[in-house]
């Protein structure tokens, strides 16, 4: 027989999660994470710092100061990351660098979502041959190489930032179409799906009211896994030269322009690269935290 005063502590705790909802419950376990937290404090702090600091900065991105020209860092100067080959101030540019690679990130991930979430759901949902048809065609440009079909689009069109952002979303969108798709699977046939059929409800209405919003976790959960790697792929594009172009600048811009120059000035690949690196930690932390907060096995 079970002892009421052990017992007590349980109730509450079952009384409390009927009073969250699914994603409550998911941000309390996400608060319990303390290296989430902190990368996300970090990812704010980036963030905060590449959209608001170069206000604050004595010298702007575009500024050539030409009696510094590939100064090391010098806090004297007022240079505390150094200068360039053309003496524009390196956190500035760095900063103003970010900007353009989070907002290209963040960007391509909701390009890629809006695709992925739509189709893997009327996949799912209209089913037999629309299904059948819509997954093949899945599986065909599954077989393309990632980096190949972004690099064809950016040379067939004129590059530009905004080119670069679709380039990416438009091949970004698959994995979270397959995703929802299965997602879609299990609830189409669930009660309150057949209510809402019962009571006149379209398809249509039932997708964007039913479907879409109970695919939530696992739709969060892959975007904070995709903003790392479009933010990866938009560097390794500007590296090989095929993403943002000059007098524009990005993370990617920034390493190519420090790899040509490592051995002789090391501050110009060090500090963008620090600036990337932290960046792809952090999300891959928060990334870790969101998939554990919505794991069903951790409720």
């Amino acid at each position: 027989m079970s002892d009421p005063a052990l017992d007590e502590p349980l109730m509450a705790e079952l009384a409390a999660r009927k009073g969250r909802s699914q994603l409550q419950d998911a941000m309390r376990r996400f608060r319990a994470n303390p290296l989430a937290v902190v990368s996300l404090i970090v990812l704010i702090a980036i963030v905060l710092a590449c959209f608001l600091g170069p206000y604050f900065l004595p010298f702007g991105p575009d500024d050539a100061d030409f009696e510094l020209i590939s100064s090391p860092p010098d806090f004297a100067s007022g240079h505390y990351f150094g200068t360039d080959e053309l003496g524009r101030d390196l956190l500035a540019r760095t900063l103003v660098g970010g900007r353009v690679s989070l907002l290209i990130g963040a960007l391509a991930t909701l390009v890629s979502l809006g695709i992925g979430v739509l189709y893997g759901a009327i996949s799912g949902f209209v089913g037999k041959r629309t299904d059948a048809l819509m997954m093949r065609t899945v599986d065909i440009l599954y077989s393309m190489p990632y980096v190949f079909f972004v690099i064809m689009l950016t040379t067939l069109f004129e590059r530009s930032i905004v080119m670069l952002f679709i380039a990416i979303g438009a091949v970004q969108w698959l994995t979270i179409a397959v995703i929802v798709r299965g997602q879609t699977l299990s609830l189409k046939g669930r009660e309150f799906i057949e209510a809402a059929r019962a009571g006149g409800m379209r398809d249509w209405s039932i997708i964007r009211k039913h479907i879409v919003p109970n695919t939530a976790g696992p739709v969060i959960v892959y975007a904070s896994l995709t903003v790392p790697e479009v933010i990866l792929g938009e560097s390794f594009l500007s590296f090989l030269g095929l993403g943002v172009q000059e007098p524009d600048t990005s993370w990617g811009v920034l390493l190519e322009i420090g790899a040509e120059k490592m051995g002789t000035e090391p501050w110009l690949l060090l500090v963008p690269g620090a600036f990337l690196v932290t960046t792809l930690f952090a999300l891959n932390f928060i990334a870790d935290g969101l998939r554990d907060a919505f794991d069903p096995n951790e409720r």
